[in-house]
């Protein structure tokens, strides 16, 4: 497997709606400033070979790191929409990281037509996360990482601790959700009952049309339908890192299967890290939490 890893200071591309990736990210106007970019932030793109390059972005903070953190978006999150919640983990000292699928936010796609997101496999989103850990993070020997997979992100993370990867710990936010709708990408109307957070994420795509997507593709689902029965089948044999479930309904992923792995009930009617602030601040807490796991270290 090779790979090309491309650093993207500055703006790296326009985009245009095709297959390449997007990084010349505007701000939206208007956007408060708790949403925007952390000092510092920078782009990169992973290229794995045969496969749509995978943007990533990392922030650290102004002193010394504590260690750092790797977040894996759910479908159709975008690393700006996360900005808010990497700023509060900077604040606590570590470096930030956060990697996009394959065809989703501003990595490659698979195809230039952007009406679903679209994806025949998940096999660059496995290699990439440890090769981001090993290549481009490589930290220290007293440095712990910790996997942050959001949502639908969850089998990829989960498929590649089977392979082998070892990071310090797993935080599963939210796993096992449901697969959105195939209804095509569509500015949502201003008078909807949506949070705060979430029309901040919405902007980013407002003003940034190469960020946008629709529902998942059939050839997605399929996809992950088949991940789903492949990483069930393996009785999570090899995962030995700690792992962290937060869930707003228990039992929903199997912890019990894991050697570690404890589960953390949470009730929201959104997605975490867009939730209003009595649920959000619940989650930010118990991952907050789960980076003080003493067994994990």
């Amino acid at each position: 497997m090779l790979f090309l890893v491309i650093l993207a200071l500055g703006a790296c591309s326009e985009g245009g709606g095709g297959r390449e990736p997007f990084t010349d990210t505007r701000l939206p106007p208007g956007l408060s400033p708790r949403f925007w970019p952390p000092e510092g932030w920078a782009w990169g793109l992973l290229q794995i070979s045969g496969k749509p390059a995978l943007r990533y972005g990392v922030a650290a903070p102004r002193g010394a790191s504590i260690g750092h953190v790797i977040i894996l978006p759910s479908y159709g999150e975008t690393a700006e929409g996360w900005f808010e919640t990497t700023r509060a983990l900077i604040d606590r000292g570590y470096t930030v990281w956060i990697l996009e699928a394959a065809g989703q936010g501003g990595s490659g796609r698979y195809v230039a037509a952007r009406r679903h997101g679209h994806a025949p496999d998940f096999e660059a989103d496995i290699v990439a996360l440890p090769a981001l850990d090993r290549i481009i993070v490589r930290p220290g020997k007293a440095e712990p990482v910790t996997i942050l997979a959001s949502g639908l992100s969850d089998l990829v993370a989960l498929a590649a601790l089977e392979r082998g990867y070892r990071p310090t710990r797993l935080i599963l936010s939210d796993p096992q959700g449901s697969i959105p709708d195939r209804r095509p990408w569509k500015r949502q109307d201003a008078s909807a009952n949506r949070t705060a957070r979430r029309r901040a994420s919405d902007s980013w795509s407002l003003a940034n049309p190469d960020l946008r997507i629709g529902g998942p593709s059939r050839g997605w689902v399929r996809a992950r339908e088949k991940l789903q029965a492949e990483v069930m089948a393996s009785s999570f044999a090899k995962v030995t890192s700690p792992v962290q479930v937060i869930s707003p309904v228990s039992g929903r992923f199997p912890c019990a299967g894991l050697p570690r792995c404890r589960e953390t009930i949470i009730p929201a009617n959104e997605a975490y890290p867009f939730a209003p602030d009595a649920a959000r601040d619940l989650w930010l807490g118990a991952v907050f939490q789960s980076l003080a796991w003493d067994e994990a270290r």
